[in-house]
């Protein structure tokens, strides 16, 4: 029965969440906008917003200590906290034509880790078990739906069945080449683990995982380990300061007008804290890449297939104090799978994925074997349209063979990819036959029955 709604500080690099216009931002930034008083936090800021409940950083900037004073400062005496970094965002803006230049695609918790009991780990992982089923080009145009191991769909069986947050959650939580938590054996702070891989995830580096790895280039990386990897958390208790010298200097510059704003702000801070007035909340996600309406949303008919959105949200309103909207966001509207196809192109993608990951290695090794053959045959300026003109024997015959195998090895991987949809195309005929044919035929079956009753009541 709050009156006024919570405040929400949101700290931010992301395009989505720092946006000014609805139709540019998240869909997540929207409902929290319908939801609580959200203020966006300047990356050059020199104090928080003022009479803020919850401090929201996604993906936040690189902090200078006068910040991150400021920060756990808040903590310390507010004690809410959701914070999302990401050891690879492959959603971090960049420079250049494509936003693919410096950009900074690591935000950890480097100046709390001692103070919190908790460090996100350097490398990205990947994970067979709960690997998303997207959609990827195969080459020459070709594509396919296959189980990617960066894109995580993580279960419900998965997730805590004891905290508010993700205890009504249905649907899977989707993350993109997501860290994991690394928790020291003692800790100053109560830990839940609210998200968690698969029991063999792989560790793959960062620099690799922002980029666009293909399925197969991720298995060939593949080292499966020995647990699961806590990919969220949520940790409460007493808080320590992280700054046990006391209160940094604060941040100028060369611009006057900076260096006026930032004394300003140090003469107005609130004494150094020590320890906390209340008990700290803070949840922390190993994904940024989260956020992004395609890793849950049918971007065409804009209904969820994936409960990130309200993971986020029931997040935001158990830090601000508010539970009630968190069982119905767990029944809003979304995409009603169809289980039986589910079910067969699981099973499509469990007989064809293996086969079709070795196919396409041998037609490259083939390839680059056929490249080197016809760089031989090309050399000392012989080559005059005869690809055999300076091979032996057996190199002409290994030629040939090659070409065979590649025309071969293209044709297979094309049925492969026929037999993928082979049994989803017969039932999607058959239902556009039921559906097309059915109602009429139950119309006709109806006029016989009211014909023939007609009949015999004349007699």
């Amino acid at each position: 029965d709050r009156p006024i709604p919570a405040k929400i500080g949101l700290l931010s690099t992301l395009p989505g969440m720092t946006s000014v216009t609805d139709e540019a931002g998240y869909t997540v930034l929207r409902e929290m906008n319908k939801t609580f008083q959200v203020e966006a936090i300047p990356e050059d800021f020199v104090s928080l917003p003022e009479d803020m409940d919850v401090l929201f950083m996604a993906h936040a900037p690189n902090l200078s200590d006068w910040q991150a004073w400021q920060i756990d400062q808040f903590l310390l005496r507010k004690g809410r906290a959701l914070i999302l970094v990401d050891p690879a965002a492959k959603t971090a803006p960049g420079d250049g034509p494509f936003g693919l230049t410096n950009r900074r695609t690591r935000s950890d918790l480097t100046p709390f880790n001692t103070a919190w009991g908790v460090a996100l780990d350097r490398p990205a992982i990947a994970d067979t078990e709960t690997a998303l089923a997207i959609e990827a080009s195969a080459g020459e145009g070709r594509t396919t739906i296959l189980q990617h191991p960066l894109y995580l769909s993580i279960p419900s069986g998965l997730m805590s069945d004891n905290n508010l947050i993700t205890t009504d959650l249905r649907r899977s939580v989707n993350l993109g080449a997501p860290g994991r938590f690394i928790l020291p054996s003692v800790a100053p702070l109560e830990r839940e683990v609210l998200l968690q891989s698969g029991p063999a995830p792989s560790p793959i580096e960062a620099d690799q995982a922002a980029l666009d790895m293909a399925a197969d280039d991720v298995i060939a990386y593949y080292t499966a380990g020995q647990e699961p990897a806590v990919l969220a958390l949520s940790l409460t208790g007493p808080l320590t300061t992280a700054f046990p010298n006391g209160r940094p200097d604060p941040d100028l510059s060369d611009d006057p007008v900076f260096t006026e704003i930032a004394l300003g702000a140090a003469n107005e801070a609130a004494t150094h804290q020590a320890t906390s007035d209340v008990d700290a909340q803070i949840i922390l996600v190993a994904d940024a890449d989260m956020l992004d309406d395609g890793l849950y949303m049918n971007l065409q008919t804009g209904l969820p297939f994936a409960d990130n959105a309200s993971f986020i949200l029931n997040a935001l309103d158990s830090l601000a104090g508010g539970s009630k909207l968190m069982s119905l966001r767990a029944r809003a509207p979304g995409l009603r799978p169809m289980k039986r196809v589910d079910d067969m192109r699981a099973a499509a993608q469990a007989e064809f994925f293996n086969e079709q990951i070795r196919l396409e290695a041998r037609l490259v090794e083939s390839q680059q074997r056929l490249e080197e053959l016809q760089s031989i045959g090309a050399a000392d300026g012989f080559f005059n349209g005869d690809v055999s003109a300076e091979l032996t024997d057996a190199e002409r015959v290994e030629l040939a063979r090659l070409r065979e195998d590649i025309v071969a090895t293209r044709a297979s991987l094309r049925q492969i990819e026929r037999d993928f949809r082979r049994d989803i195309d017969a039932l999607e005929r058959w239902l556009r036959l039921f559906t097309i044919l059915g109602g009429p035929f139950l119309l006709g079956l109806l006029g016989l029955f009211m014909w023939a009753r007609s009949q015999r009541g004349q007699v």
